[in-house]
Order: C-alpha cells, then structure tokens, then sequence
C-alpha cells in the first residue's frame, strides 16, 4: 500500500483550511516502493515485439505490444530493455535455435522483471526469453498461412504448371554480389554438354525487413516481358539460416504460387522446407543444385530427342526396306508383263510383216501388169503425136520460109550500118582528126567544176599522153 501522505499546510487566501499534498518524486518514489514490493519475482510474459533498437554501447530497447487477434488492434503496449550483458547471449541462441532473426514483428515469451524508474517511468527489465514459444507461435503462422493459401485454391498452382521441355531462357532473382548467384551461372555456363542458356538476373534483396517486398517487385518486372522466360529461379545461397524467415512470408508465396511459369526455389537450406518451397514447381537445396537441374532437364530433353531421332531413323530405314521390297517385287512382276507384251507384240508384228509382205508383192505384182499395160499405150501414144507434130512443123516451115528469110535480109542491113557508124566514132579516128582527151584520176574531165588548182591531169592525143599540172582556171566569161 502507498504509505501515509505527508502533510503540508497550504494558506489560500479566501479559504482558510489545511490540505495535504505530494511533491512529484514523492508520489513516483511511492509508485517506485509499490511496485517493488508487489513485484518481487520474475514473471514470463508473452508479448509481441513491436520495436526493437540497439545502441551503440550494445544495449537492446523494446517495445512490447500486445494485439487483439480478431482485428490486431493494439490492446497493450510497455517499454521493455534488455542490459547488453545478457543481449550479447540472449540474441544468438534465440537465432540459432528458431532458425528466425530476433527482431521486431515475432512473438516469444519473455522472463522479465517490473522496474519503475522515477524519471523513464514503468519498463520491463528482459532477463531471459523461451525460444521453443516463438518457435510454436512460428508453427503456427506457418500453418495459417499454408491453410489460407489451399483456401484461396492457390497453394498448388505453380506446381500443376507444365515444366518446358528446353528451358533455356532462365530469369534468376537474386542478388548480384551474392555467391549464390555466381555459382548459378558459373555452373550453367561450364556445363560439361556445351548446352546454352540465357540469364537474367533481376536484383532483389535477399534477406531483411525489405526482403519481401523486393523479390515480389522482381517477379512483377519479370511478368512485364510477357512469357519471354521458360523458368524463373529464386537463388539465394549462403547467408545465415535465420534469414529463412522472409521466405515464410504470405505475400510472397501469395505472388510465386500464381506466376505464370514454372518457379525453382534454391535458397540454400537443407533441414527446413518453406512456405516458399512449399508453392513453387521445383524447390531444391542451393543455387547450384537448381543449375544441375535445369542442365539435367536439358539432358534429359536431348536424350529423349535422339532417341526419338534414332526411332524416327530406324522406321524410316525399315519403311524404306519395306518399300524396296514391294518395289522389287513390283519390277519384278513388271517387267515379267513387260515380256510378255513384247512377245505378244512381237508375234504380232511377225505376222503383220509376213501379211504385208505377201500384200505388197501382190501389189506391186498387180502395179507392174498395170504399168506394162500402160507403157504400151504410152508408146502407141507418143508415135501418134510424134507423126502429128511433125506434120504441123512441116506445114509451119513451108508457109514461113520467105518471112524468115525477108527478115533475116533487114537485120544484116542494120547491121552493116551500124558497124560504119562504130568505125566512125572509134576514139582513136577521133584523135587522129587532131582533138584530144582530159582525165584527173582515170576519169574523163566534161567541166572546169571537175578541176581544181595544183590537180594533176593526163591528156590523151593520138601519139601517146601527156601530163600537166593545173595553174589557173579560166572560164568562157574571163576571155570575153
């Protein structure tokens, strides 16, 4: 109980009467002396941590809610501390133990004891926490969130997605200075078949508070290429496994149980299974082992397609035999026919040549009567028309001997006539009268246009040829 207040006399001027009173650090010295006396034990308390910093000296502040669970209304809320002696071995076992970070957000089950300082008010001093609570508390939002998941009808979606045959083009979430990540791709790329793969790398943080929110931005960046990728690997690798936690976030498995293509999960773990491995198509233990199983994958695809290219050959090559043998089978028979048609053909072609041998002899036996015959009156013909054209030749000549010789007599007169006349005008006649003949290049000279200065001609008299070169030129009208 608060003990007996001290008594002060107060004067008010218009009203004169005692009144008792406290000065504040009495009443929190009182509150002080209360609480210890009334909380003199530890006590386990099950809270929710709401806020949690560490300063620099290593001391862990807290602030512990308690919320209502239908609508997670904040019901209770007090301060709470955590000396850096006991943090330094509180915090690791706790990780170590639940596989979970010790931060804010989770629920455990706290040793405290009340304190009540004079100037920072009421507080719990943290002594101890029972990690096997947060741990069952964990379990049980792990299972709720499965629970909503297969309520929502979206738990096994990613997993019913048919895995590509050939996934080649692979989008990775991940982190590019996370050593995951490099064995991924290092392991793709030295994969001892020589099979291809293209890589896209989506950055995301990998573990913290801002886990969640980056790899589902990552997946939305990815949905924006639009069935571009054949596959989408989560690669986290190293790390400490209190990071697992964010991988048990709903939201996130919310977004990777409806992408539209297959999702690989290798997140580097090998005890616990996720939520997130839980909803994805394929969940295996590190980044490197999601490599060998797309190059597996890939394998497999190359194995299947020789064996179907070497069935595809092997009925070919028994279908083409087969068809050979029908083929033989068919020459065979043709040819068979063949031989036989020609045998038919050639016996009728024998009996056709025999038939218009005997025709033709007949023919031409036939032909030659006819011919004699012919010849015959072909001669009696010729003889009658001989002695007929020799009467009309005999009766032409008799009545045109004197026109014939009358105009045989006119043309050797004209002829005698002009032969004098070629005797008169013979060049050579001409040049002997004294006149004489002008040619420039073998050509005879009619006209002073013919001519020109400097010319060489040749002039032809009856005693031989004289040449000349032209000096002048002098027309008819010079002389006048």
């Amino acid at each position: 109980m608060i003990k007996r207040c001290i008594k002060k006399k107060l004067f008010v001027p218009n009203n004169r009467f005692e009144i008792s009173s406290l000065s504040l650090s009495q009443l929190c010295s009182n509150v002080q002396n209360t609480i210890q006396a009334s909380f003199t034990k530890t006590y386990w308390v099950t809270a929710e941590i709401g806020e949690l910093k560490v300063n620099r000296t290593g001391h862990c502040y807290l602030e512990l809610i308690e919320k209502k669970s239908s609508n997670d209304r904040v019901e209770a809320r007090i301060r709470a501390t955590i000396w850096a002696n006991i943090y330094r071995m509180m915090k690791p076992y706790f990780e170590t133990t639940t596989h979970h970070l010790f931060e804010a957000g989770i629920k455990a089950l706290f040793n405290v004891t009340v304190e009540y300082h004079k100037i920072y008010g009421l507080s719990l001093n943290i002594r101890d926490v029972d990690p096997t609570y947060t741990m069952g508390d964990m379990a049980r939002k792990r299972k709720e969130i499965i629970q909503r998941l297969q309520a929502e009808g979206v738990m096994n979606m990613n997993r019913e997605l048919p895995f590509p045959e050939l996934a080649n083009k692979v989008a990775v979430v991940s982190s590019s200075s996370a050593a995951g990540y490099g064995d991924f791709v290092n392991q793709l790329n030295n994969n001892p078949y020589g099979y291809k793969f293209y890589v896209k790398l989506f950055e995301a943080s990998m573990q913290g508070d801002d886990a969640e929110k980056s790899i589902v931005d990552a997946l939305d960046k990815i949905n924006r290429y639009d069935g571009f990728f054949d596959v989408l690997v989560i690669a986290r690798g190293g790390g400490a496994t209190v990071d697992l936690a964010s991988f048990d976030s709903y939201w996130m498995a919310f977004n990777v149980s409806q992408f539209p293509i297959p999702v690989i999960t290798g997140i580097g773990h090998d005890r616990d299974e996720t939520v997130l491995d839980m909803v994805a198509c394929k969940s295996v233990k590190t980044p490197t082992a999601a490599a060998d199983f797309l190059i597996e994958r890939m394998y497999d695809a190359d194995i299947y397609l020789t064996s179907l290219e070497d069935a595809f050959t092997e009925n070919v090559n028994a279908r083409l035999q087969y068809q050979k043998s029908q083929l033989d089978n068919i020459n065979q028979k043709v040819y068979r026919k063949v031989n036989e048609l020609m045998n038919d053909h050639k016996m009728f072609l024998l009996k056709t040549a025999q038939a218009l041998k005997h025709s033709a002899r007949k023919s031409i036996h036939n032909n030659k009567n006819i011919l004699s015959h012919k010849t015959i009156q072909l001669e009696h013909e010729k003889v009658s028309v001989l002695t007929k054209n020799r009467q009309k030749i005999e009766m032409f000549s008799y009545r045109n001997k004197g026109v014939v010789e009358s105009f045989l007599k006119a043309q050797n007169q004209k002829l005698s006539y002009y032969k004098k006349s070629a005797e008169y005008l013979d060049p050579s006649r001409i040049l002997k009268r004294g006149y004489s003949i002008t040619r420039i290049d073998g050509k005879v000279i009619h006209s002073l246009r013919d001519v020109g200065l400097k010319d060489e001609i040749i002039t032809i008299l009856s005693e031989g040829e004289m040449k000349s070169k032209v000096t002048d030129i002098l027309p008819n009208e010079r002389k006048k």
